[in-house]
């Protein structure tokens, strides 16, 4: 009976309440140490990936080769998580390498996309030249042998010149953002952020 009375009574129906703000607070606090850990996992593999693109850049200064600089930005979206693990210099520090790494990505991309550019320009241009010298071919009377030795010599010679409008301004500013950048995985930012994902 004295059971069933603690069971209805204000006190219990308390107890319950503050048992269950407690787990529901557990549960949430693990999801947010899960939620940074994972953050700073993905993170320190971005950095990671990062610089060694950037370091076979200025080792090998040839940009048509290049792989992706910074194939996503996690610490976008993520670096309010580590506001509190970073001091105000290394929370800056990698702050400004993604900053450098997404402007040289930006470059990196306007190079190729201007490369493919100028590859379907030459083809749109072989493509006119063709049609011209069918045309020419139709108006003399000179058949299509002649067609045919003209479009192969077209042709070859087209396929023969291998230059494409690289532009210099992508690839210098790019080699500019990269070469004073500092590396992250190796300074105190670093090493937080590599405890914070629990790697070594």
């Amino acid at each position: 009976m004295q059971l069933w009375t603690f069971l209805n009574s204000p006190s219990f129906s308390t107890l319950v309440v503050l048992i269950s703000g407690l787990f529901a607070f557990s549960v949430y606090f693990l999801q947010k140490r899960n939620e940074k850990k994972d953050a700073a996992t993905i993170i320190m593999s971005e950095i990671r990936t990062a610089e060694q693109a950037i370091l076979g850049i200025l080792n090998s200064k040839r940009i048509a080769e290049l792989s992706i600089i910074l194939p996503n930005n996690t610490w976008v979206s993520r670096k309010h998580l580590f506001v509190r693990n970073l001091d105000q210099d290394e929370y800056n520090l990698v702050n400004d390498f993604y900053t450098k790494c997404s402007m040289a990505e930006n470059y990196r991309l306007f190079y190729y996309n201007t490369l493919n550019e100028s590859v379907t320009s030459k083809s749109n241009h072989l493509q006119v030249s063709l049609i011209e010298i069918m045309l020419e071919s139709i108006k003399n009377g000179n058949g299509k042998i002649e067609y045919e030795n003209r479009k192969n010599q077209l042709i070859d010679m087209a396929n023969a010149e291998n230059w494409l409008f690289a532009p210099n301004r992508p690839t210098t500013t790019l080699i500019e953002y990269i070469t004073n950048m500092r590396n992250v995985t190796n300074t105190s930012a670093g090493e937080k952020l590599k405890k914070i994902a629990r790697l070594r």
